[in-house]
């Protein structure tokens, strides 16, 4: 199949979700049963769902409830607690008070007050009418256009490796000290050998699913022999395998977007991801680049 058509297909999957999104709006829904009805893991739809819309799932969801309840309240007679059972709510109070929140205004509020009032609310606010999956269909091309543009991507067959690493949990963007103190410890006892060594994050979890705070990295560096555990420096065989790597110079603020990019293209060209860490590998340090870029490898194992 080309490239083109897989890319289709994985885009007919994720406009067939919108839609049943639509449909179901006064049921519950969840991110497993969503993911199971276009058949992805949750992992791999969150990631192309917030990539398409710019919302993560829940929150699309609860603007799309908001925006139907505003429809039928501007179009229809139907009674607010009747609107509350369309749009999902078991209660009108709950309802209501969502409802203000979103529009500022309560739904009886917004109902009584003349329709001009709310003449210039966007579309997209206004519940019932077309998305506009054109646009979404367009900027996630655009983005797999711009990473394959920008990215060198390899199939590769990685050999287990030797780690010494500081393990870290919460703010990623924190985790410069395990890194200080890894290296620190490294270039004490000299088994630092750049450019051989490399210099690893290893993602053990997901921050589309573990909440930040609770999720777990290791700052790594891979060793050429056998070192004795201590302290916080502690050692791992880092398995090998079937691995797409991803090498581009970006600045910090890109990285999500370019992790985000990386899941669309294996998505689009059919990889199964393993369930095992993603990681980095860092070319160069961004503090020493005029522009304050980095080059990096993104490395996600594939079965």
């Amino acid at each position: 199949m080309k490239q083109n058509d897989q890319i289709n297909q994985h885009l007919s999957r994720l406009a067939k979700a919108l839609q049943f999104i639509d449909d179901h709006l006064s049921e519950t829904l969840t991110l497993d049963e969503m993911a199971a009805q276009v058949c992805y893991s949750p992992f791999h739809f969150h990631r192309i769902f917030k990539a398409l819309t710019q919302e993560p799932f829940l929150a699309y969801v609860k603007r799309r409830r908001m925006e139907k309840a505003a429809a039928l309240l501007m179009r229809s007679h139907t009674s607010i607690t009747g609107i509350a059972y369309e749009v999902g709510f078991a209660d009108n109070a709950a309802f209501s008070k969502a409802f203000k929140k979103h529009y500022g205004v309560s739904p009886s509020q917004f109902r009584e007050a003349s329709p001009d009032r709310y003449a210039k609310m966007d579309h997209s606010k206004i519940g019932q009418e077309p998305l506009s999956f054109e646009a979404y269909l367009y900027r996630m091309e655009e983005q797999l256009k711009w990473f394959i543009n920008a990215a060198d991507i390899r199939l590769l067959d990685r050999e287990k490796e030797l780690l010494a690493y500081v393990s870290h949990i919460g703010d990623c963007n924190n985790i410069g000290d395990s890194f200080s103190k890894l290296l620190s410890w490294a270039d004490k006892r000299n088994v630092l050998d750049f450019p051989s060594t490399k210099l690893m994050l290893i993602y053990h979890d997901s921050l589309k699913i573990t909440p930040e705070e609770n999720a777990r990295f290791s700052a790594a560096i891979t060793l050429n022999e056998e070192i004795e555990q201590e302290g916080e420096v502690l050692k791992m065989d880092f398995e090998g395998g079937k691995c797409v790597a991803a090498k581009v110079e970006l600045v910090v603020d890109e990285l999500e977007k370019v992790w985000t990019s990386m899941f669309m293209w294996l998505n689009a060209n059919e990889y199964q991801v393993a369930e095992r860490p993603c990681f980095e590998i860092y070319h160069s340090n961004w503090q020493e680049h005029p522009e304050r870029k980095c080059l990096l490898e993104l490395c996600v194992f594939v079965s």
